[in-house]
């Protein structure tokens, strides 16, 4: 083991601190608790918390591993991450450390900042909605086969919300191949205008008309051809499509 995530319970004394900042570092220390929970739910291998004073490090690890960096703030999430990355990080609840809920305004994120901001804001402390785990959980667990087949071989395990997601993604890839940037400029803005004309409810994706990866494919190929030095473009292009096979058109 290089490092530790120490079990912390910050102070609650009112007398010294007063009943708002213990208050909002309750609703805060319950979200930092729920966030990790769900995390580990979901499978991920980072899921711990990284209070910088509720951590500690072997001095041959912290050496090994290149120190902390010299950002102004969330340097204990950083490196505790790069450790886990390449070594080894364990949870330590045999013992606790009691942070202070103190307001801080010295950097620009971390508890001291959250709490500060929730006072001075009047805002309740919001978490994550569980909902949004759930979604994700299909595709947390289909990405061992994902690495293997493709992400369009799973795409039916996957929930409809991620699958939307990664498709906006993906397209935002697209834009950066020269071929078809414009394609899908021109493309999308006549889509958004037909769909806008008829009323078409784009909640759900079947409504009204979509660009799609065998347009963008065909204006690629179209493309490819026309710059290509060893395709007469005096004449007629003949295109022969092979048969599709389990991992799409070819």
């Amino acid at each position: 083991c290089d490092a530790v995530s120490i079990h912390f319970e910050h102070l609650l004394d009112v007398v010294k601190y007063g009943a708002d900042v213990i208050d909002t570092i309750i609703a805060y220390e319950l979200h930092l608790r729920i966030f990790i929970r769900l995390q580990k739910w979901l499978g991920l291998p980072y899921a711990f918390q990284t209070i910088g004073s509720s951590m500690a490090v072997k001095a041959s690890s912290y050496v090994l591993y290149g120190g902390m960096n010299k950002r102004k703030a969330g340097e204990d999430f950083y490196f505790l991450h790069k450790i886990g990355d390449k070594g080894k990080v364990n949870e330590l609840r045999e013992t606790c450390v009691f942070p202070s809920p103190r307001i801080s305004h010295r950097v620009p994120f971390g508890t001291g900042k959250a709490i500060g901001d929730a006072l001075k804001d009047e805002k309740p402390v919001m978490t994550y909605n569980p909902v949004s785990f759930e979604k994700l959980k299909p595709f947390i667990t289909s990405l061992p086969r994902i690495y293997q087949v493709g992400w369009h071989a799973c795409k039916s395990a996957i929930d409809p919300v991620v699958n939307s997601f990664l498709d906006e993604n993906e397209l935002d890839g697209f834009m950066e191949i020269q071929g078809i940037k414009d394609y899908i400029i021109n493309r999308n803005e006549e889509i958004s205008l037909h769909n806008e004309k008829i009323g078409a409810n784009k909640k759900l994706k079947l409504n009204g008309r979509n660009l799609t990866n065998m347009g963008i494919f065909r204006n690629y190929i179209e493309w490819y051809m026309s710059i290509h030095p060893d395709i007469h473009h005096d004449m007629t292009n003949l295109v022969r499509q092979l048969e599709p096979t389990d991992k799409g058109i070819p």
